[in-house]
């Protein structure tokens, strides 16, 4: 199973059966049994099955290949969910950049139970206070499991000259719809094109 700390539930789950056979071209369910016991603790558990195809056997020498896919179990138990999250880092790959093209950094700590999938703007001002970017983070919406600090790596490029000093400022929000919460955090860094620098220069 999907291990998430003290969240997952691989202990819960019995399979039917440990081997199926399936030729080419049919389908058949694979039934399991999923028992949650009474001591649980509340909110979201994780898991998965894995089935895993038998690779051919080899008459010669060579390699043989073989196959895995899983299905996602997520349960979630009655009782008090909580929701707590934080920003631990948010950063540039460097300070300083010859041109409009930035590497940024996140680590989001999920402290809560229940699985979070931080979004929201990432806005980018010049040293004027002029807005010069607004994207999305993590418009895909990629969960965060808790009790994990997930690291996010994204950029934002720009084919205007950039020049100066830049601010960054993300703030993703997180957790249910009507009681959503929402983290902050910046980042500075520098963009001096040479070609422009080595002229001044």
């Amino acid at each position: 199973g999907i291990e998430t700390g003290g969240y997952a539930l691989s202990d819960w789950v019995q399979l039917e059966s440990d081997r199926l056979e399936v030729k080419s071209g049919e389908e058949r369910p694979l039934s399991f049994i999923l028992s949650v016991p009474e001591n649980a603790s509340p909110c979201d558990h994780f898991g998965g099955i894995f089935v895993s195809a038998e690779p051919p056997e080899m008459e010669a020498s060579g390699a043989a290949i073989g196959y895995q896919v899983a299905n996602i179990i997520s349960v979630r138990v009655a009782g008090e969910c909580i929701e707590k999250a934080q920003i631990r880092q948010f950063s540039t790959d460097n300070y300083l950049y010859g041109s409009s093209n930035v590497n940024f950094n996140l680590k989001f700590e999920n402290s809560g139970n229940t699985l979070l999938r931080p979004t929201g703007p990432l806005v980018i001002t010049n040293m004027f206070g002029k807005e010069v970017a607004n994207q999305i983070f993590n418009e895909e919406q990629a969960g965060v499991f808790p009790g994990v600090t997930r690291e996010f790596v994204f950029s934002w490029k720009s084919d205007k000259t950039g020049f100066g000093r830049y601010e960054a400022m993300v703030s993703p929000s997180y957790g249910e719809e009507g009681a959503k919460q929402t983290a902050f955090s910046t980042a500075t860094f520098w963009i001096l094109p040479m070609n422009i620098i080595l002229p001044a220069a």
